[in-house]
C-alpha cells in the first residue's frame, strides 16, 4: 500500500497492530528517500473505529494512548501521522499535542475521517468524490509544511582561508610585538581605571549622604521619616515570631555547615619549595607538537597559529607558566574548556 517511489519495502517496519470489535489500528515506521532534515523518520498509524463507538473505551483507549506516548519517547525526532475513520471519536481530547488537519465534511455533512500529526500546518485538506461505492468522500491532503531550513532567513558569513603566506605574516607580527611594553601599558591603564572607579564610588556615597542629611534640615516631616527609614532600613511590621522562626537560623546553619570539614587544614603550598620550571625551548617544542586540525578552544585561537608561531610565542608563555608554578595558582582562563558530548550506541 506504500508507493515504492516514496519509500521502498526495505525502509518500512511494522511496529504494532491491533484488532478488536471497538478499535482497529496498524502502525508502521517509514524512512522515505526524501525527508526534511528535522525528522528522522515517519511513523504512520491507520485507525478504524466502528460506527457504534463514540469514544475509544476501556483497555483499547489505554493501549492506543500508551502506544503513541511510548513511540514519541523512543523516536523523539520522528514525524507522527494518525489517520483513519474515527466516526464520532476525537483524538484531540486524549493527545492535545496533535493537530487535526481535515476541516471539511467527509460524510453526511460531518467530519468523520481525521488526520492528526505532531506538527502544525502539515496538510491542506480538499474534498474529493468517493471511490466507487464508498459512503465516505475521499480527501486529498496537500503538503503545506515548510522545512525549518526554508523558514529561517539565509545568513551570510565571511570565512577567511589560511593561505601559505599567513604563517609568515603572523610570525612577523609576533616577532615585532613588544611584550614588555604591552604588559606595563596594560597595568598602567588598569591602575588608572581602578582609581577612577574608587573615586566615583566615594563621590556617589557623599552625594547620597548629603541627600539624606538635607531631609533633616528642612520642615518636611515626611521626608525626615523617609530618611530615618532609609538609614535604619526600617520596614513594615511583620507577623509575630513563632517557634519555627526562632529555630530556622539554627537549622539553616546546620544544613550549610555539613559541607565543612575542619579536620584537614587548608594550607597553601610554600612557593619557595617549588623547583619546577619550564624553558622557552620546552614550550616551543610542545607548541610544535600541536595537531593543526584540532578545533580551537574557548579563546578562539586556532591550534595552527600556535604551531606556526611556536618560536615567537614561547617566551611570553614560558613567563606565564613559570609565574603560575611560582604562585601555585592556575589562571582562570586555563581552566575553561569546550566540552561536546558525543552519544555512543549501547553495545549489543
Amino acid at each position: 500500500m506504500v508507493n515504492e517511489t516514496w519509500c521502498d519495502e526495505r525502509n518500512i517496519q511494522e511496529l504494532k497492530s491491533f484488532c478488536s470489535p471497538d478499535l482497529e489500528f496498524l502502525t508502521i515506521k517509514c524512512r522515505p528517500h526524501y525527508l526534511p532534515r528535522e525528522f528522522s523518520s515517519i511513523i504512520i498509524t491507520a485507525v478504524y473505529i466502528p460506527p457504534p463507538s463514540r469514544h475509544i473505551n476501556g483497555s483499547e483507549r489505554t493501549l492506543f494512548n500508551s502506544l503513541l506516548c511510548k513511540l514519541e519517547t523512543i523516536y523523539p525526532e520522528a514525524a507522527f501521522i494518525v489517520a483513519g475513520d474515527f466516526n464520532k471519536a476525537n483524538l484531540k481530547t486524549r493527545l492535545p499535542k496533535f493537530y487535526q488537519h481535515i476541516d471539511c465534511a467527509t460524510r453526511g455533512g460531518k467530519t468523520l475521517d481525521h488526520c492528526y500529526s505532531n506538527f502544525r500546518d502539515a496538510y491542506k485538506a480538499l474534498a474529493r468524490p468517493p471511490f466507487v461505492k464508498a459512503d465516505h468522500d475521499s480527501i486529498l491532503l496537500i503538503p503545506a509544511y515548510r522545512q525549518k531550513l526554508k523558514q529561517e532567513a539565509p545568513t551570510l558569513r565571511s570565512v577567511q582561508c589560511w593561505s601559505d603566506q599567513s604563517d609568515s605574516t603572523l610570525q612577523d607580527c609576533f616577532h615585532h610585538v613588544d611584550w614588555e611594553g604591552k604588559v606595563s601599558g596594560n597595568m598602567t591603564e588598569y591602575k588608572q581605571c581602578s582609581y577612577s572607579l574608587r573615586k566615583a564610588i566615594k563621590q556617589a556615597k557623599r552625594q547620597y549622604r548629603d541627600k539624606v542629611e538635607s531631609q533633616f534640615n528642612g520642615s518636611d516631616t515626611r521626608g525626615m521619616w523617609q530618611g530615618l527609614q532609609s538609614i535604619t532600613d526600617d520596614k513594615k511590621k511583620s507577623s509575630p515570631v513563632t517557634d519555627q522562626d526562632v529555630l530556622l537560623p539554627g537549622r539553616l546553619n546546620n544544613f550549610f555547615a555539613r559541607f565543612e570539614d575542619n579536620t584537614v587544614p587548608l594550607t597553601r603550598p610554600a612557593t619557595e619549595t617549588c623547583s619546577l620550571s619550564f624553558t622557552a625551548a620546552e614550550v616551543s617544542k610542545t607548541f610544535k607538537r600541536v595537531n593543526p586540525r584540532k578545533a580551537a578552544g574557548p579563546d578562539g585561537i586556532p591550534s595552527r597559529a600556535l604551531r606556526a608561531c611556536a618560536d615567537q610565542l614561547a617566551g611570553v608563555f614560558t613567563d606565564i607558566f613559570n609565574q603560575s608554578l611560582y604562585q601555585s595558582a592556575v589562571p582562570t582562563c586555563f581552566k575553561r574548556a569546550t566540552i561536546v558530548p558525543v552519544p555512543k550506541k549501547a553495545s549489543s
